[in-house]
């Protein structure tokens, strides 16, 4: 509610859509499946703000991924190798940011200096580097094929991450 209130504070006329809000705790993986199987239902443009596994260490930034010509916000956590095996377009980091409710004081606040088309260069910088996270990758050898499952929906079908392509 914070992060909406924040937004529509900013800017009033900008349609909000919550895609879920029953991501397990810290499941990158479930957030990359859920947002895989409707980024491509969304106009350019449209700024995605991934509110998964967000708290800040030394190791861990606040990064926006230009990616089809939309925008994803996220930590630095391997979200994005998770989504998609493709390269962004472009990779921001928010620099020295730090927040105990970076829902809100981060990725609200530039989701919005996004929208309204301000600069990026005025409030992040291109990085070329972000954590890939390969762990939760399918394995194909000659006799097997290795997967994670990740996603389970209401039903109880349980989703992996293993393609038809690869099986």
């Amino acid at each position: 509610g914070a992060l909406k209130g924040y937004i529509y504070s900013i800017i009033p006329e900008v349609n909000i859509i919550e895609i879920t809000n029953t991501i397990s705790n810290y499941s990158i993986s479930q957030a990359a499946f859920v947002l895989k199987s409707c980024f491509s239902n969304f106009a350019e443009e449209t700024v995605f703000i991934i509110c998964v596994k967000t708290v800040i260490n030394r190791k861990n930034k606040y990064l926006c991924f230009k990616y089809q010509n939309k925008y994803i916000l996220t930590s630095d956590n391997g979200f994005f190798s998770i989504f998609t095996d493709d390269k962004p377009q472009t990779v921001y980091c928010f620099d020295d940011v730090h927040s105990t409710f970076p829902e809100k004081d981060v990725f609200a606040k530039y989701a919005c200096k996004i929208l309204n088309n301000e600069n990026f260069d005025d409030f992040a910088k291109k990085v070329d580097d972000y954590k890939i996270d390969k762990n939760l990758h399918s394995i194909v050898s000659n006799f097997s094929i290795t997967g994670h499952i990740i996603y389970i929906d209401n039903y109880g079908n349980a989703i992996t991450n293993i393609t038809k392509e690869q099986f």
